[in-house]
């Protein structure tokens, strides 16, 4: 209980300045963040299965709001974007009552990592005028990049400086020391410099921070029929990927979620924000790292930070009235470089470029272009409609392996497992791809049982594996290590008079071997 707390005051020191960032990337007055922080934190508590999993604001869900609120005023906008949530809320309970819970294996993971990389260039651009003291309103297309170097000579001195040294300090810090909460402490810094160096009406401040409850409003029930379409998308990619990260937080904690309970909890948690005046929120992989990280083990941990900032909320936010506005444009780029996740596109690259020896093969190809396709379409043509041409690239792959999978023929009749209760034989279909990977991770986890200690995967009639399914089996492979359940790979091919070799699985190596046989002869531990 005590380092559940912990984990949940040091989380709030960086949860709610980064709650105010997204409120910035979606074009909502700062305190639309926080009203959506509470009631999410405390809804997916309640209703959701992961124990360590963060929801509020993300940079994510907070640039596709933005793309629906953007041809609003400012008064509609704060409107649409509550409308926009309680509609990703609706839909996310609905769903999960019908046990949808399956739609978030419609996206291909290089399709999203695509999307992200995307909406990060672009928050980029939009936080831009902020950090170096333009006038310039922002634009999700990417010509407002010229437009903010064409006046590069037009910024403030005070703000570049105030900006890019913030900027610096949260990439270091985020680099090097991941458990320090450094939204807050560039915040603070930010806050001192611009009092110590009496900069104060020289540079632009956060404005509209107002101490009080939320206020309680149902949002109009045509504004979120119109925005029903929109929605639905940003529950889905927002689901995806909350839904990844709550997968492998259990099989790490030995327990089992529901992905239909994970949508449910996650549509309750949207539409508590949304009564609350807030935004749409989804997972957040960074501030659920940081919570790990520091050692939360139960729910506890999120509701220290929901109570946390329910008190910053009523009575606290004076702490962030001088807080620049500079700070929070870097605070929400950094945010947006990690989203992008630099390392997740490398190593697609990498996967991409050391396909020989891996298990993947040449399906990196189509899964690499995926990914291009996806980012050049959101930077060149906005965020939904690159969001629909990134659906589109997911719809084209799933009927791409569907044909492989014909072509693969039928797969073989499952082996029988020797009567050992330490070994478990799972034989994979023709064809391991994207729509499936997750559900077959969720299947072995069920099947392994405190007595298991070796898992063969059987795919000598599974020609065609592809790169989420092979990113799928090397994290099943790391999460059943932590078990002590050793994971081979039988149906590829290993070098003359070699019983087995290493192959490359995109998350780290696996054991591969020619056949079941060869697996099983290399001994049960």
């Amino acid at each position: 209980m005590r380092a559940d707390s912990v984990a949940g005051f040091a989380i709030w020191a960086a949860a709610v300045p980064e709650a105010f960032a997204c409120a910035s990337i979606a074009g909502l007055p700062a305190m639309a963040g926080l009203y959506a922080l509470v009631p999410a934190l405390v809804l997916y508590a309640v209703a959701g299965g992961s124990r360590q999993l963060v929801v509020g604001p993300t940079p994510m869900t907070a640039a596709l709001t933005a793309a629906v609120v953007a041809p609003f005023a400012a008064a509609e906008g704060r409107a649409v974007a509550a409308a926009l949530a309680a509609a990703c809320g609706l839909a996310g309970i609905a769903a999960g009552m019908a046990r949808l819970g399956c739609a978030a294996s419609g996206i291909a993971r290089p399709v999203r990592r695509g999307f992200a990389a995307g909406l990060a260039v672009l928050i980029a651009v939009e936080q831009a005028p902020a950090l170096l003291g333009l006038r310039e309103s922002p634009s999700e297309s990417w010509r407002e990049a010229w437009s903010v170097a064409g006046h590069l000579g037009l910024s403030d001195w005070r703000t570049v400086l105030l900006g890019g040294g913030c900027l610096l300090v949260l990439l270091v810090l985020q680099r090097w020391a991941p458990l320090v909460p450094a939204a807050l402490v560039v915040a603070v810094a930010g806050v001192a410099a611009v009092r110590l160096l009496m900069w104060d009406g020289q540079v632009a401040m956060l404005s509209g921070l107002a101490s009080g409850p939320p206020p309680i409003e149902i949002p109009e029930p045509g504004d979120v029929r119109a925005v029903l379409v929109p929605a639905s998308a940003v529950l889905l990619i927002g689901f995806a990927e909350g839904l990844t990260l709550a997968e492998t937080l259990a099989a790490r904690g030995g327990y089992r979620i529901s992905a239909h309970r994970e949508l449910f909890g996650l549509g309750l948690a949207n539409l508590g924000a949304a009564l609350c005046s807030g935004m749409a929120v989804g997972g957040s992989p960074a501030q659920t790292a940081g919570l790990c990280g520091a050692g939360a083990r139960t729910r506890l941990g999120g509701l220290v930070v929901a109570a946390l900032a329910a008190v910053t909320m009523l009575t606290l936010t004076g702490m962030y009235e001088g807080l620049p506005a500079a700070v929070v444009a870097a605070i929400a780029i950094a945010a947006a470089i990690r989203l992008a996740e630099p390392a997740e596109l490398r190593r697609l690259y990498r996967m991409w470029r050391e396909r020989r020896g891996s298990i993947y093969g040449n399906a990196a190809g189509a899964d690499f272009a995926a990914t291009l396709l996806t980012v050049v379409s959101v930077v060149v043509a906005g965020v939904l409609p690159g969001l629909l041409i990134g659906l589109g690239g997911s719809i084209l792959l799933l009927l791409y392996r569907f044909a492989q999978s014909r072509a693969a023929g039928p797969s073989g009749a499952a082996r029988p497992a020797p009567d050992d209760r330490h070994l478990l034989i799972v034989p994979l279909g023709p064809i391991l791809f994207f729509a499936t990977a997750n559900r077959l991770r969720r299947r072995i986890l069920r099947q392994c049982t405190d007595h298991t200690r070796l898992l063969v995967l059987d795919a000598v009639a599974c020609p065609v594996i592809d790169v989420t399914a092979a990113r799928a089996l090397g994290e099943l492979s790391e999460d059943l290590a932590w078990r002590g359940i050793a994971v081979r790979l039988a149906g590829r091919a290993t070098p003359d008079r070699t019983p087995s070799r290493q192959a490359w699985s995109g998350d780290g190596p696996i054991t591969v071997y020619p056949s079941v046989a060869a697996a099983l002869a290399d001994g049960v531990r």
